[in-house]
């Protein structure tokens, strides 16, 4: 009797090491527990524009916010990648949208309904990426925000990093492309890579050359015809023709890119942002 009860306590202890494994390391198992769901999610990068005093009063955040998160709930935007953000920014959208909120800086904001975030940290784009630090030649203090998420639609995990290269310093930004490629190399194992932000470069400059050699630019990659304007930046005014293209998410070989628009919305003869956002239909393969 003993005999045959310590086999069935060996079996049920294995079990149970096994299934804690399971969960811990989200591994092929984790896809059979998720609850199969709609594969797509939509992902945006938006520099929101801050919320300074500076700012034209026709041109502040109470002003704009609405528009804003509007445009977020409109488009069913599951994982937003926010530049310029400030703490009350980030909690007047997480009130309208629902959408919880990942970091300091550089927020990533996600549908907690859908995704669990397995991990999150930052880095500084600079020599010191561990503290606080001005990176090479730019004017201000830049960092990349990320987390490792899980969809429980699918089981599978996947990283997001969302940066802000500087806007003066070419070094900086040519630096900062370089830091971005050796991070995620090191740390995301060949998972799939989700990469947002103003990157304060156009295509075919030298940190975009940079960023597309690992990565994918989701315009060029996009499955149906890319929606918007070519440009993503339009300087507070809604004349033109709006060519400066600066704001990407970028994506690895693992992601497919079903769609991609540059959103033009106005209203009362103002846009939500000096910036247009850069919304994505995603897929991992």
């Amino acid at each position: 009797m003993k005999k045959h009860l310590h086999i069935y306590l060996f079996v049920v202890l294995a079990w149970m090491a096994a299934s804690c494994s399971k969960s811990e390391t989200g591994g092929p198992a984790d896809e059979d527990d998720a609850q199969q769901g709609e594969p797509t999610f939509v992902v945006a990068s938006y520099n929101i524009l801050h919320d300074t005093q500076d700012i034209p009063d026709h041109f502040k955040w109470t002003k704009r916010k609405d528009l804003l998160t509007k445009q977020v709930i409109d488009n069913q935007v599951d994982i937003l990648c926010i530049q310029e953000d400030q703490a009350n920014q980030a909690t007047d959208i997480q009130r309208a949208t629902g959408l919880q909120i990942a970091g300091t800086s550089k927020r990533i904001l996600y549908n907690g309904k859908r995704f669990l975030m397995r991990s999150q940290g930052q880095f500084y784009l600079s020599e010191t990426p561990e503290k606080s630090s001005y990176g090479w030649d730019a004017a201000a203090i830049r960092l990349c925000n990320w987390v490792l998420f899980n969809d429980s639609h699918t089981g599978r995990d996947f990283f997001v990093f969302n940066a802000h290269f500087d806007h003066i310093g070419p070094v900086a930004r040519e630096q900062s492309a370089l830091l971005m490629k050796q991070r995620i190399d090191f740390m995301t194992n060949g998972q799939p890579v989700i990469m947002t932000g103003d990157m304060n470069a156009r295509p075919g400059e030298r940190p975009i050359i940079t960023l597309t050699s690992f990565l994918n630019d989701s315009r060029t990659i996009s499955e149906t015809v890319p929606k918007g304007p070519m440009g993503t930046y339009n300087g507070r005014s809604t004349q033109g023709e709006f060519t400066a293209r600066i704001d990407y998410v970028f994506a690895s070989n693992h992601i497919r890119v079903k769609e991609y628009a540059v959103l033009q919305d106005e209203t009362d003869g103002i846009f939500p942002s000096d910036h247009f956002p850069v919304v994505t239909k995603l897929e991992l393969k």
